[in-house]
């Protein structure tokens, strides 16, 4: 096994179940301290099997260097306010970028010995049955860092283009309440939105494109009538797009990564 690789795409994949799923589900009304200290001791689990003093230093590092910039964008928020969108894709390039130097700084990663015993043993003999587990092993890895992107990063970079036509926004969105009398149909559509993604992110890397055709079709169909009214019309081309464009992003990087 090339545990280099291996050991960045651990480090991208903790790194997106703290952002993606972990930080926003559990820890969103959270002390910014408590944040800060979950990210370092994810990181220091899920990476647990590479792990040494030397990277130990370089997650508290980056652990702090998260919450600074946390803090930094709390302190900013009226003066950034509208600007959702370039902080969200600036935060994960930047940060993205910090994890990449930390795997180049440390370079070689020596495994632990219970992980080499442990992926001997166990890891690649029951899960993949194969000599090119460790292949494997990384292509899941980041199809799941994919999902967990795709699922709550691409709400936040739909939701950050929708914001940037607030008239619209608030027009449909208030519409769409008013006739349907429920006060959470925003909701229900960030909920469709992320279906939506999941299902066509499974489309590409199965090379489905076919059926990624259908169900855009079928999804319009259903709001057919509504599509003549010109605000909602625009107001679900914009969403639909941005979220296919997020889905359909991930799911070309992943295919060309392994080539398929």
């Amino acid at each position: 096994m090339d545990t280099d690789p291996s050991y960045l795409a651990t480090l991208l994949c903790v790194y997106a179940l703290f952002e993606f799923l972990i930080r926003r589900a559990f820890l969103a009304r959270r002390g910014l301290a408590l944040q800060t200290f979950v990210l370092l001791c994810i990181l220091l689990i899920g990476t647990s099997g590479f792990l040494s003093v030397k990277l130990a230093g370089f997650y508290a590092v980056f652990a702090m260097l998260y919450g600074l910039y946390e803090f930094i964008c709390g302190r900013l928020n009226q003066p950034t306010k509208g600007r959702a969108l370039e902080l969200f894709i600036a935060k994960q390039i930047l940060f993205a970028v910090l994890l990449v130097l930390t795997w180049k700084f440390t370079l070689p990663i020596i495994p632990n010995q219970w992980y080499m015993d442990f992926e001997e043993n166990m890891l690649w003999a029951v899960v993949f049955h194969s000599s090119t587990g460790s292949e494997k092993w990384l292509m899941i890895l980041l199809i799941m860092s994919a999902y967990l992107f795709v699922i709550d990063g691409g709400t936040r970079i739909v939701r950050g283009i929708l914001d940037k036509f607030p008239g619209l926004y608030t027009a449909v969105t208030t519409k769409l309440n008013k006739e349907s009398g429920n006060d959470n149909e925003e909701n229900v559509g960030e909920w469709i939105g992320v279906l939506e993604r999941i299902v066509a992110l499974t489309f590409v890397l199965t090379g489905s494109f076919t059926a990624l055709a259908f169900a855009l079709t079928a999804k319009s169909i259903a709001r057919f009538k509504e599509l003549e009214d010109k605000q909602f019309s625009e107001y679900y081309i914009l969403g639909t797009s941005a979220s296919l464009i997020v889905a359909l992003f991930a799911g070309m990087m992943i295919r060309q990564l392994f080539g398929f």
